[in-house]
């Protein structure tokens, strides 16, 4: 349940390291099999580990196994980011202050949009050589 200032009572913290987190912001929805079960409370880089950092606010009201996986994924193409939670088959539970060790980095579209841009090139440069 939520709050007055849009938190959730009775919940406990979660927290998640990436390479990147293009897309992710304070307040972004996370998900479990679909359904909203917390929000992104805080992020920072940890200048040790050179990772980007997530804090999140989970309801009480749901457990995840410990060998769940923390993924960034998109709403849609150019829609925003969650956090989608793919639960694992363990029977011990993740507990507050716990960290997921399983975790999928945000994939920017640039890199995705680059990569097919190279592929193309390469696939043209490949037919002249061969029609040559």
């Amino acid at each position: 349940m939520a709050n007055s200032r849009g938190g959730i009572n009775d919940s406990y913290n979660l927290h998640a390291r990436f390479k990147t987190i293009d897309g992710i912001n304070i307040g972004s929805k996370i998900l479990l099999s679909g359904v909203p079960i917390g929000y992104v409370e805080g992020q920072y880089f940890n200048s040790d580990s050179l990772n980007a950092v997530i804090s999140m606010r989970i309801d009480m009201n749901y457990q995840i196994p410990i060998d769940s996986t923390a993924m960034i994924v998109s709403d849609s193409f150019l829609g925003g980011k969650y956090i989608k939670i793919d639960p694992g088959g363990e029977f011990d539970m993740l507990v507050d202050g716990d960290e997921f060790e399983y975790v999928q980095d945000s994939v920017a579209f640039e890199e995705i949009l680059e990569k097919i841009i190279i592929a193309a090139e390469y696939r043209r440069v490949a037919k002249k050589i061969n029609e040559k």
